[in-house]
């Protein structure tokens, strides 16, 4: 029950995640015990820990139980049939993600029947600056959200050209990219 304390008290801390001693806190625990249990529903993917604000946000294992939870049977059976029919069309894993605050979440897939293939992870969480998926999402993000993300998942140097991508999803309605979050893997994202 305590570790559950823990996911409820993060699940309810928003987009901003919460801080160790405060999630600690908040389910009642001592220090040792709250700084235990997050990490080890961190490395059971119940929870993650941003690596820049160092605050627990619900992981990729909360985030699809709870996305799979939001959608209704009929609902889910149109994505998986719309997924399944371009995955045989394309030949190629197919992923579905949606935003939850500054990151994506895949949330619904179908992986490639091909021997060689990129893995497919209901539940994983990343930034909106990565990948074409997370950049197609952010292209359609409020000028607010879009500062957050470039100043926190954003090298300096690298802003230009991550400005250049929203712009080009903007014009054309998707984004290409290759080794953008695997090496040697390249990704088409649609609006």
């Amino acid at each position: 029950m305590k570790a559950l304390s823990l996911v409820e008290v993060v699940a309810r801390s928003g987009s901003h995640g919460v801080g160790a001693m405060e999630a600690a806190a908040a389910a009642g625990l001592d220090k040792t015990t709250g700084s235990r249990l997050l990490r080890m529903l961190t490395e059971h993917g119940w929870l993650m820990r941003d690596p820049l604000t160092r605050r627990y946000l619900p992981g990729r294992v909360l985030v699809g139980i709870a996305q799979a939870a939001g959608f209704s049977r009929e609902t889910r059976a149109l994505i998986d049939g719309v997924l399944e029919q371009l995955r045989e069309r394309v030949v190629e894993t197919i992923a579905l993600h949606q935003r939850s605050g500054v990151q994506r979440v895949c949330v619904a897939g179908a992986e490639s029947r091909a021997e060689v293939r990129t893995g497919l992870l209901l539940g994983d969480t990343k930034s909106l600056a990565l990948g074409a998926s997370g950049k197609v999402i952010l292209s359609f993000c409020d000028e607010q959200t879009r500062e957050q993300v470039l100043g926190e998942h954003v090298a300096a140097e690298a802003r230009a050209q991550v400005l250049d991508q929203l712009a080009t999803v903007e014009r054309h309605g998707y984004l290409s990219t290759t080794s953008a979050v695997t090496t040697g893997v390249g990704a088409v994202a649609v609006a």
